[in-house]
């Protein structure tokens, strides 16, 4: 499949191999196959100190550092972010998800 989105490098950081396999089908359908995966928040700061990745798919719950060190120190990477705009949609899911489950 020839899209626009053939290009794109993704890092995928979930622990759980259903979760991946499932979001690896749905990235494929995009016709997205440069997909790299770390289990957890210390190899995926690794692998983002070695490679750059455009869209980076995270688990809320990543281990063993917390989503909120997780992510100053990602943005503490040698380089940094290289774009004036950096989007995190995590805890707007975790919003949205947390009130889907009051209900």
């Amino acid at each position: 499949m020839d899209t626009m989105f053939k290009n794109l490098q993704v890092l995928v950081i979930d622990g759980q191999p259903e979760c991946v396999k499932l979001l690896r089908l749905a990235l494929g359908a995009l016709g997205i196959n440069d997909i790299a995966v770390a289990e957890n928040s210390i190899a995926a700061l690794n692998a983002l100190n070695l490679d750059i990745y455009d869209v980076v798919f995270c688990d809320l719950c990543i281990g063993p550092i917390d989503l909120w060190e997780f992510t100053a120190r990602l943005r503490m990477l040698e380089g940094g972010a290289d774009n004036k705009k950096v989007y995190t949609f995590a805890w707007l899911h975790y919003g949205l998800l947390s009130l889907d489950t009051q209900f």
